[in-house]
Formats: structure tokens, C-alpha cells, sequence
């Protein structure tokens, strides 16, 4: 089974590959039993990106997907 980018991302931070990656969701429309999300993943350097989703965790992995893609990282 494949881990997710977020887990992966995380994985390189505990063994001290990668600084921790910070996450930050805003909360942005839809109705209250189906908000979207758009979260960023930021690393401490200042390199970011940005993911959407239809839930916290979703926006999450779809920034930490974003990040890994848009500055290589491994």
C-alpha cells in the first residue's frame, strides 16, 4: 500500500531529512454539511503550496502533494 504525501512528507521530517512541514486549512464556501477547503503546506524556508479539498485532511494531502511536486522534494 502507498502512503499518502502527507505521511510521506512527515516520515522525512522524523528522520531528519526535512524540516516539519507546517499545514494551514481555511475553510472557504459551500454549505455547512459540505464545506470546501483549501489548505497550505509550508516549510520553515518559506517554500509553500497550496491544495483544495472537500475536507481538512483532503486539502491537507492534496497541498502536501503540491509541495512535493511544485519544489521535487523526494
Amino acid at each position: 500500500m502507498s502512503k499518502d504525501d502527507k505521511t510521506h512528507l512527515k516520515e522525512l521530517a522524523d528522520r531528519g531529512e526535512l524540516a516539519p512541514v507546517q499545514y494551514e486549512e481555511t475553510r472557504v464556501g459551500g454549505p455547512e454539511h459540505k464545506p470546501g477547503w483549501v489548505a497550505v503546506a509550508r516549510l520553515p524556508d518559506g517554500r509553500k503550496a497550496e491544495g483544495t479539498g472537500r475536507s481538512k485532511v483532503e486539502a491537507d494531502q492534496n497541498a502536501a502533494a503540491a509541495l512535493r511536486q511544485k519544489h521535487k522534494l523526494p
